[in-house]
Parts: C-alpha cells; sequence; structure tokens
C-alpha cells in the first residue's frame, strides 16, 4: 500500500504506517461479516467482542502480517543503514571528536556555551582541502570499510558509537590529523585560512531562527584542542610516541611538534 500520506515519514515509518492500516483493515472486514450476519447492524459490546478476540486469539492472517510486518521493516533498515554508510562515514567520523562541543537534543544551536552546527560544512570543506582530494577519497573508504567490519559483527543491533568505538576510528583520525599537521608550518597563515573557510561555509538559520554563528580564533582554539588532545598525550608518552614515529616517521612528528605548539600559545 503507498498513498501521498506516507510521502513525509520517510521509509520506515511509512511501512510501519502501511501495516497499521493493513492491520485496520483486518479488524473492520471482521466487523462488516460480523454485521452483515445481523441485518447490518452491530452493536458496542459486539464490536469491544471482536477486537478483543483479535487481541487474545493467534489470527494467521495477523500472524502473516506481523511476519511480513517484520522482514520488511529489517529490509528497510538495512537499506537505510547501507546508504547512509555509502554517504559520508568519513566525514561522520571526522565531526566525532568535535562532537561534545556541538548542541546535543533540546539545546538551542549557536546558543552561548556551544557552537553551531551550521560550522560542520565549512569544516569538512577544510579537512579536504588540507589533506587533498585523493587522500580524502582515500580515507573514505578506509572508513566504509571500517563500517562494514563493525556492522558484520554487530549485525541489526549496528550503531554508529560502536564504530567510534573501534580502534581502526581513532588510527583513521590520528592518521589524519597527522597528515593535516604538515600543512601547519605557517600556524598563523593557516589558522586564518581554516577560520574563512568554516564562516564562508556557514549557512543562515533554518526559518530564519537561532542565533547567529560566527566562527574565530576562539571557535578554531576549541576545535583544535578537541581534535588533538588525543595526539599530544600520545606526544608526552615516550612509548607512544615511539609507536608514532613508527607509524608515520619522525618529521611528521616534527610537524606535529609545531602544530600543538602552536595551539599551546592560543
Amino acid at each position: 500500500m503507498s498513498d501521498e500520506s506516507n510521502a513525509d515519514l520517510g521509509p520506515g515509518p511509512a511501512s510501519i504506517r502501511t501495516f497499521m492500516l493493513r492491520a485496520i483493515d483486518l479488524i473492520g472486514e471482521e466487523l462488516r461479516g460480523r454485521a452483515a450476519k445481523d441485518g447490518g447492524k452491530i452493536g458496542a459490546d459486539e464490536i469491544g467482542r471482536t477486537i478483543e478476540r483479535f487481541r487474545r486469539e493467534r489470527s494467521p492472517a495477523m500472524d502473516t502480517l506481523c511476519r511480513t510486518a517484520w522482514t520488511e521493516c529489517g529490509i528497510v533498515f538495512d537499506q537505510e543503514q547501507r546508504g547512509e554508510d555509502r554517504k559520508a562515514p568519513f566525514e561522520r567520523l571526522m565531526v566525532w571528536p568535535i562532537e561534545h562541543l556541538l548542541p546535543q537534543g533540546g539545546e538551542t544551536d549557536g546558543a552561548p556555551g556551544n557552537l553551531s552546527r551550521r560550522i560542520i560544512p565549512g569544516y569538512l570543506n577544510v579537512i579536504e582541502t588540507l589533506i587533498g582530494p585523493m587522500d580524502f577519497g582515500r580515507y573514505q573508504e578506509r572508513c566504509r570499510e571500517l563500517v562494514r567490519i563493525v556492522r558484520a559483527a554487530s549485525g541489526r543491533s549496528f550503531r554508529w558509537d560502536q564504530v567510534y568505538a573501534d580502534p581502526g576510528a581513532a588510527h583513521i583520525i590520528d592518521d589524519v590529523l597527522v597528515h593535516i599537521a604538515r600543512e601547519f608550518e605557517d600556524f598563523d597563515h593557516r589558522r586564518d585560512a581554516f577560520i574563512k573557510t568554516v564562516n564562508a561555509g556557514i549557512g543562515a538559520p533554518r526559518n530564519g531562527s537561532g542565533h547567529k554563528t560566527g566562527f574565530g580564533p576562539f571557535e578554531f582554539a576549541l576545535v583544535m584542542n578537541a581534535l588533538y588532545t588525543r595526539l599530544e598525550r600520545q606526544m608526552a608518552n615516550g612509548g607512544e610516541r615511539a609507536q608514532l614515529r613508527e607509524r608515520h616517521g619522525e618529521a611528521a612528528l616534527e610537524h606535529l611538534a609545531t602544530l600543538l605548539e602552536g595551539l599551546g600559545e592560543l
């Protein structure tokens, strides 16, 4: 069953609505059948007994409907999740380290105390600019493979926090951030370009509402410190620094140290 009233629900809720309507149809057919046996009339008591029988008894038609609904909802869920995975797993992974700076459920976007989610397009543009389109695609594919592995292990219980908790996610993020550090030899110039790009990507508030959003040196410091906290701890630990050196090389660690020094002066 498909109708215009399903159009704005999205695939999952629309499927549930469709099966709810089918269940109503089954009850309606039963009531019409009982009314036909009594000259077209049916009393309130009989309506109540009919509905109670549907609740209590195992109707083969209702059982089939429930099993079909479960199967179809599973298909929709899998399709929707695969679609999300194809869209932007790398982008989702790179937003995760700054997620705590963004408004959560019920919080006003751009209100004092948090950044606006409208910075995300510009922020991601900065990431792509700093690592280049070819490496951006390479990291994207690494993220897709990580999601495939986590999904295969978790099945329908898959959640994105399982991806974030996987050690592979931290490795990807660290690799990206070490890569980005190479571009910060002229720290002030790169900071200014970062801020300009983010501001260029900030859209207007939806429906004309919300707080005016700007991204300046203070917001830059918040974002960069959130991104590099983990690597800063690793650089301060002898054993972990040695692992970073083995993975990225000494030259990369020198660039990283330069970036961390610049962040420390903000």
